[in-house]
């Protein structure tokens, strides 16, 4: 089955895409037939091919993440919420939903 766009989304396309038929005194022409057009493939092959470019953006992605170095910027906002005064009470604010998580699973 041959799929067609249709306001962003694929549906299946029931249009058939047959060649015209030919006059008989063009029938031994040595014109070829119009090809099919090429931006119809069947709707695996379309759904396939949008994952692999999605999978493929993933990984671009991810590839960047892995290369980046992110310690410097973790010691430039650690060191920024210290000089504002706000470090400590961030601190004492996770350890005591971390206190209030372990007395909740030990219940």
């Amino acid at each position: 089955m041959l799929c067609e766009q249709v306001g962003g989304g694929r549906r299946p396309s029931l249009l058939h895409f047959a060649a015209p038929s030919r006059p008989a005194r063009l029938a031994h022409s040595s014109c070829p037939p119009p090809p099919a057009p090429r931006a119809l493939l069947p709707c695996s092959l379309q759904d396939e091919l949008a994952d692999e470019h999605a999978k493929r953006a993933k990984w671009a992605d991810e590839n960047i993440r892995r290369r980046h170095s992110y310690i410097p910027f973790m010691f430039a906002m650690l060191r920024h919420l210290a000089d504002q005064g706000s470090l400590g009470p961030l601190i004492e604010k996770a350890r005591s939903s971390k206190g209030k998580e372990q007395q909740l699973q030990q219940q």
